[in-house]
């Protein structure tokens, strides 16, 4: 190698280090910038998500969801001591009653009817104008307690009366059946007078709840009596009640005289009915002694 060769190699290399100091210097120089750049970008970003989420219209609350028929199905007692029952086909039908029908009633053609709606459902009165739809809000407990508020009136949708009444109370009932945990805890009012011997049908007429469940049992004034537990599925078995002069009481199902539920005695108060079971008895509405609470 020749003295010229060495002088051009160590001018490669000085100019190869110039370089590589050429590249470092830029690329410390210009590594903060891109770092704050991209920094800059992020809080960009942020500022941008933050005045989006700002300016997004905040989701509307959700009301209460509908009350399905399905859950409104059955008869439930007006919790005002007035003796009125409300029973809800599962058709959608209302049919209110303070005599003891409801077991054996006839659904009218002009019956009200039921369907959800939001927040609660829509009672339609055939009777009524068609453009004064009924919205209730109401609302069912996993007790078994319905609370429900009929629609405000107005000049254009008065009440019954014609004339727009103050908004009223909402209603508060409970189901007896089928059984409920409010209805199963029902229990028996203050009476007036100790409670005596059923002497004559008539002492018996009215509806009445069996404690602990949903089984309900109706005598009207003709001795015709019904019972019935509407969660069971099954119709109500109807027949004729009678009082022996020894003060036992049978039932005597229809159709079926040869298997009567005969009791060896029954006492009554205003507010309840108590029944045992006669030794021998073919049939029972219940157990062996029963105590029934009166609805109306």
């Amino acid at each position: 190698m020749t003295d010229h060769d060495i002088e051009r190699l160590e001018q490669d290399i000085e100019r190869q280090h110039a370089h590589d100091r050429t590249v470092r210097t830029r690329t410390a120089r210009t590594t903060p910038i891109v770092q704050a750049a991209v920094a800059a970008c992020a809080v960009a970003g942020v500022v941008l998500g933050i005045l989006a989420l700002r300016d997004r219209p905040a989701p509307a609350p959700s009301g209460p969801p509908p009350v399905p028929t399905s859950q409104l199905a059955g008869i439930w007692r007006l919790d005002d001591g007035s003796g009125w029952l409300w029973r809800f086909t599962p058709d959608g039908k209302l049919l209110q009653s303070r005599s003891p029908d409801l077991l054996t009633a006839t659904v009218p053609s002009d019956a009200s009817a039921v369907r959800p709606a939001p927040g609660g459902f829509v009672v339609q009165d055939p009777a009524d104008d068609p453009a004064c739809v009924g919205s209730w809000t109401a609302t069912i407990s996993t007790e078994g307690r319905l609370v429900a508020r009929e629609p405000d009136e107005t000049g254009a949708c008065p009440g019954d009366n014609g004339v727009v009444d103050p908004p009223a109370a909402p209603w508060l009932l409970t189901r007896v059946s089928p059984v409920s945990a409010a209805g199963a805890a029902i229990v028996p009012g203050k009476t007036v007078w100790q409670p005596r011997a059923v002497r004559d049908p008539a002492f018996l007429t009215g509806t009445w709840l069996l404690r602990g469940t949903g089984t309900l049992l109706t005598v009207d004034a003709s001795a015709a009596y019904a019972v019935q537990d509407l969660g069971t599925g099954g119709g109500a078995v109807t027949g004729t009640v009678a009082v022996g002069t020894d003060g036992t009481v049978t039932f005597t199902p229809k159709g079926s005289t040869s298997c009567p539920a005969t009791y060896a005695s029954a006492t009554y108060s205003e507010t309840q009915l108590d029944i045992a079971l006669a030794t021998g008895s073919c049939g029972r509405l219940g157990g062996s002694t029963d105590s029934w609470v009166r609805l109306n």
